[in-house]
């Protein structure tokens, strides 16, 4: 009966479509992954954090929510991505693979820090219930941060929030006085 159906919906001479999530498909988004590189895979995450900027800096006719929360989530997992591969990834990452990998990650924390620069001043006061969480999304990475742009750019981010928030924000977390606050006052 479903080839009776099938023949009567398709005209003749031409094939009948693929079943929904037949093997075809699988095929096609198989070929698509392969085709895809580190370093367009890269690009991409780099592009959603821009317009996220975007997002974020330009203002709108109506009210609209943003997911803190979530975009927060983003830049700390951007962070700490930090070049090294688990010992279950080596057969599966040449070395020519991670060096792009490698070559790309300051670009791609940078724009994390331009995200979180973003958040901080587009919703400045607002962001008092994740003021402890953006804290310690900065203090992890300045303990591993070495390229001097990045670390002036943590500055940058730190003076922006106690700015935004308040030195008040500093007693109730004490930890960001590792970064040697000092610095930003010079």
């Amino acid at each position: 009966m479903r080839d009776g159906v099938t023949r009567l919906l398709v005209l003749p001479g031409k094939h009948p479509p693929p079943p929904l999530g037949g093997y075809i498909l699988a095929e096609e988004v198989r070929n698509k992954a392969s085709q895809m590189t580190e370093q367009s895979l890269m690009s991409n995450v780099s592009t959603l954090m821009s317009v996220c900027c975007l997002m974020l800096t330009n203002s709108y006719p109506v009210k609209v929510n943003v997911p803190v929360r979530l975009l927060l989530v983003l830049v700390e997992r951007v962070l700490k991505v930090n070049g090294s591969l688990p010992q279950t990834s080596m057969p599966f990452v040449t070395v020519k693979q991670q060096e792009n990998i490698c070559s790309e990650l300051p670009a791609l924390h940078l724009s994390s820090l331009e995200l979180l620069t973003a958040i901080i001043k587009s919703l400045g006061s607002q962001l008092l219930p994740h003021a402890a969480y953006i804290v310690l999304i900065i203090t992890k990475y300045f303990k591993t941060c070495e390229l001097p742009e990045l670390r002036i750019k943590v500055y940058s981010v730190t003076k922006n929030l106690l700015i935004t928030m308040g030195v008040g924000l500093l007693p109730s977390n004490l930890e960001v006085t590792e970064l040697n606050l000092g610095y930003l006052w010079w």
